[in-house]
């Protein structure tokens, strides 16, 4: 299902795009830099949503129609492919997908090539960490508390660059409640 393509033209650009599918508001920010100052290249984004069907031995995803809904207790793969289909390096690309309210993130699954950084928000995409955590205020002091990843909101990856003529893929998983 593709859901959008965002094209960039001039030297540095950022934009951010919200789609809507499934009741799921899909935030995604880009910045990306070209070397040449006429260039125009072109990132396209195409998100999909897969239900996660079978066993953990033999999953099979289906992507999401008219015909595949998620239900309760399924498990969503969210998957953004960036496509770099220019001849110029995009540089600083920096994807975030909301975790859906109906939904829990599931961890451990958030998956990019090596080198990318992944980062967490539990704050509706306020503030990012690897590792979010939340002030708890003790008789001793405050106290950082790491956050069950269940209630992580959004899951942002960070990618230094995409070279000329090829795709970067970010996914994550989240249980319908």
């Amino acid at each position: 299902m593709r859901l959008a393509t965002v094209g960039f033209v001039a030297s540095l650009q950022e934009a951010q795009l919200k789609l809507t599918t499934f009741g799921i508001a899909i935030m995604v920010a880009m910045s990306i830099t070209t070397g040449a100052l006429l260039a125009r290249p072109e990132v396209q984004l195409v998100v999909h949503g897969y239900v996660v069907r079978g066993t953990v031995q033999a999953p099979k995803l289906e992507e999401f129609s008219s015909a595949v809904a998620p239900q309760s207790g399924d498990v969503i793969e969210w998957k953004v492919v960036a496509n770099n289909a220019t001849a110029e390096v995009a540089r600083k690309l920096v994807t975030s997908l909301p975790v859906a309210p109906s939904t829990q993130f599931v961890p451990g699954t958030a998956a990019a090539a090596p080198g990318v950084l992944v980062t967490y928000s539990a704050d509706g995409g306020k503030s990012f960490s690897a590792k979010p955590t939340r002030i708890v205020h003790t008789p001793q002091g405050d106290v950082a508390k790491p956050i069950d990843p269940s209630l992580y909101t959004t899951v942002r990856w960070t990618q230094a660059e995409i070279a000329a003529k090829t795709t970067a893929t970010f996914s994550y998983e989240a249980k319908v409640k």
